[in-house]
């Protein structure tokens, strides 16, 4: 992300989106009501029929289209400028943002909580292959900022210990899970990879990869497949090397928000009215809360005011990309949760 000029008197900000990460961090700042303000193109009568027209234009954003790990984010809304012309004023009109694309967001309340946001971006935007493997299953997933991407996943179907022919079947499919791994990886410029298990068969799976020329993190998981990538990071195997991701952050944050309410000692609270409560006493340590809840029509405005009271007074803030394991383990707890500084009395 590059943050091309700033103005805080008009509450401007022109951004340029350079990955598909920008894409998502885009996504997450944007508030319904905010304006966004970039070239497009629209269909407006002609004197041969309908034709599409080169443009610029000022939406009000009213709601927006994103899939994660997606490069193409749509951002709808109401054109409030645009070319006097077309009499496109009060019409609606979508806004595509992708790697490569300029444009100027306007929050005019102020820009400090977009800000702080978009800034994300200009950070540095790890990705963090993780391998759980054991004899039975594999999966290799990429942990980024925006979720967890699941890359592939299958059986070993190895022949049993008494079986001859065990160890030649082990040796192949080491060499081969190697191969695919590292060939897969090299694909998306990526030298460093989490190799996560029970047993000796991930320890060996670790030896190839090195051999084959990647640095390797090897840790313990009671299992492989999904499920040894999910414990990996529940239990902080990747906080060395992905410590700022907030996919990351997220998981380990609910871990600890599951822990005080089991517990009932008044350091965990849920629910967008409680936290924001909370966030009014400067109690709010952590706020994680679901990006959907912020683009949402019903409570979108509400989610967004605890977002950047909670920023305002210091809060961690992490938002939970849709359909990631975070945002699952969010969902009974009406999309939002808080971790406390101190119990406070509601």
């Amino acid at each position: 992300m590059r943050i091309l000029d700033v103005n805080e008197s008009k509450g401007e900000v022109k951004v340029r989106v350079e990955d598909e990460e920008d894409v998502w961090i885009v996504y997450s700042a944007l508030r319904p009501g905010d304006l966004v303000r970039a070239k497009t193109a629209r269909s407006v009568a002609g004197s041969s029929g309908k034709e599409k027209i080169p443009m610029v234009l000022t939406i009000r954003v009213t709601g927006s289209e994103f899939q994660p790990f997606s490069s193409v984010l749509r951002v709808k809304g109401v054109v409030v400028e645009g070319p006097d012309k077309f009499g496109l004023i009060g019409a609606h009109h979508s806004i595509k943002v992708y790697p490569g694309r300029e444009m100027v967001i306007i929050r005019e309340d102020g820009l400090e909580g977009l800000l702080e946001r978009l800034r994300k971006g200009e950070e540095r935007k790890p990705q963090v292959p993780v391998l759980a493997v054991d004899y039975d299953e594999y999966s290799l997933a990429v942990v980024r900022g925006q979720g967890i991407e699941w890359v592939f996943e299958g059986n070993l179907r190895l022949p049993g210990k008494g079986d001859e022919g065990r160890e030649r079947a082990v040796e192949k499919s080491v060499s081969e899970l190697a191969k695919r791994v590292f060939e897969e990886l090299k694909s998306r410029n990526l030298e460093h990879v989490v190799v996560v298990g029970p047993g000796f068969f991930k320890d060996r799976v670790a030896e190839k990869l090195k051999e084959l020329g990647l640095k390797v993190t090897v840790d313990s998981a009671s299992s492989g497949g999904r499920a040894g990538v999910l414990e990996a990071i529940r239990k902080g195997s990747l906080r060395s090397v992905a410590k700022e991701l907030e996919s990351v952050r997220a998981l380990e944050a609910l871990e600890e928000f599951v822990k005080h309410v089991a517990k009932g000692d008044g350091y965990a609270l849920y629910g967008v009215e409680d936290c924001r409560l909370a966030a009014e006493a400067n109690a709010v340590k952590t706020l994680v809360i679901s990006d959907d809840l912020l683009h949402s029509p019903d409570l979108g405005e509400r989610a967004a005011e605890l977002v950047e009271l909670a920023e305002k007074k210091g809060a961690e803030v992490i938002i939970v990309p849709k359909g990631t394991e975070a945002w699952e383990r969010l969902r009974p707890f009406g999309d939002v949760v808080c971790l406390l500084r101190f119990p406070i009395s509601l």
